[in-house]
């Protein structure tokens, strides 16, 4: 058997001028090598880690491109690719595609740890549904559809779990939609199931936030200054976390949050920049970050790099007293856990108001479209990729994009007045 010529060099990454950094190979055709540069979104960033993101996402890219018989002279878009198999070109089964799609995806590793506990449970539904040996590729909405009802037989599932498999399938299905494995998403268009509404979604009223803004001012201000963060930006708590000084520009008035995997700072995939409105910014300058270097957390830690970071929330031998450096600039990185414990501790129990710190986010989303900031104005800054998503936070939806934001959001108390 004749055995294979490559005719193409393996995709590098090239950063010797940082204006410029993109990913080369060189590619044998009608007789000699050509040489092939690709940059992606790489050169749009000033950020280090964001263009070695980029690159390396092209890289792999390219590389899978021309492992799949491409020619990126003749065809330099892939227009004529083949169907990208992950065992060399044999058909898979349907739990052989969930399986390797769940090889391919990128997600913080909770995310990941939920989706491999569910795809246990849903490849034994597969094996009693009679679907074992059933081709990727045949699986239509029906499959679907009957395996999630054997779920729901088997383990008894809640609304909201039925909907968490749902979601598993139709985002393990898309990664492979992705690879060109199938050619639609049979997952797509199955519809959940009503849940009943989680406090921690319920927003807060407006005797909650005046309650919540005189006391956390006072016994604790960085926190405070944190909660804002969350209402006015839309911020999940984790990521307000992540936010690094630099990330903040109070010249611009613009939060910048850049995805990092490693980090699991963001649900979405894409730069995000968020404004930044008055009474936030009227806060986060008095927080003196200028004073700081760029690489320090915004929200950090200063009871050291190991052990219970959350201790250094209280004075030691002082009972119920808070720091008032903690969640200051710092090298330390606060675990999420550590803000819901200290939003449980001073507001739940101390204030006697029983919602959560994400309540604040969904508080938020409300006060901004009564006071008539547009819808999509609204997906913009929080990063959904539909309305549907938007709506699902915001409950009083009026007829009523940076500027628009900054100009028309209110302060956190008296927001509906």
């Amino acid at each position: 058997m004749e055995a294979k010529t490559v005719c193409y060099t393996p995709p590098k990454i090239v950063t010797k001028n940082p204006k410029d950094c993109y990913v080369y190979f060189r590619f044998f055709h009608a007789g000699k090598w050509h040489v092939k540069k690709y940059r992606g979104d790489a050169n749009r960033d000033h950020m280090k880690a964001f263009k070695m993101q980029e690159l390396q996402a092209v890289q792999k890219a390219k590389l899978i491109w021309l492992q799949n018989g491409w020619n990126p002279i003749l065809d330099p878009d892939f227009k004529n690719r083949h169907v990208i198999r992950a065992d060399s070109g044999r058909p898979m089964t349907f739990a052989q595609a969930l399986k390797f799609s769940l090889s391919k995806k990128k997600v913080a590793s909770k995310t990941m740890q939920d989706y491999g506990n569910q795809l246990k449970f849903i490849e034994q539904s597969i094996s009693r549904c009679g679907y074992d040996i059933l081709n990727i590729k045949d699986v239509r909405r029906i499959h679907i559809r009957t395996i999630l009802d054997d779920l729901d037989r088997a383990k008894g599932l809640s609304n909201h779990g039925f909907n968490k498999y749902r979601d598993t399938l139709r985002a393990l299905l898309g990664e492979l939609l992705d690879w060109d494995i199938i050619e639609f998403n049979p997952a797509a268009n199955i519809r959940g199931r009503a849940k009943v509404e989680s406090s921690k979604y319920i927003p807060l009223t407006e005797a909650e936030k005046k309650k919540i803004a005189e006391n956390l001012e006072r016994i604790h201000f960085n926190f405070f200054v944190f909660s804002l963060v969350v209402y006015h930006a839309g911020i999940r708590p984790k990521e307000v976390l992540a936010l690094k000084i630099g990330d903040i520009d109070l010249l611009s008035r613009v939060i910048t949050i850049r995805p990092d995997l490693a980090a699991e700072n963001s649900k979405t995939k894409n730069v995000r920049r968020v404004p930044i409105d008055d009474e936030l910014y009227n806060y986060l300058m008095r927080l003196g970050l200028s004073k700081f270097p760029h690489t320090h957390y915004a929200f950090g830690s200063n009871c050291g790099t190991s052990g219970n970071r959350g201790k250094g929330s209280s004075l030691k031998g002082v009972s119920g007293a808070m720091r008032p450096d903690f969640l200051s600039p710092s090298t330390v990185r606060v675990k999420r856990d550590t803000v819901t414990n200290l939003w449980g501790k001073l507001v739940i129990k101390g204030l006697g108001i029983n919602k959560h710190l994400y309540a604040l986010k969904h508080t938020g989303g409300n006060d901004k479209i009564v006071a008539g900031v547009d819808l999509d104005a609204l997906r913009s800054l929080y990063g959904h990729t539909n309305k549907k998503m938007t709506e699902t936070y915001v409950k009083q939806i009026k007829g009523v994009y940076q500027d628009e934001i900054i100009k028309k959001s209110p302060n956190f108390v008296g927001a509906a007045q």
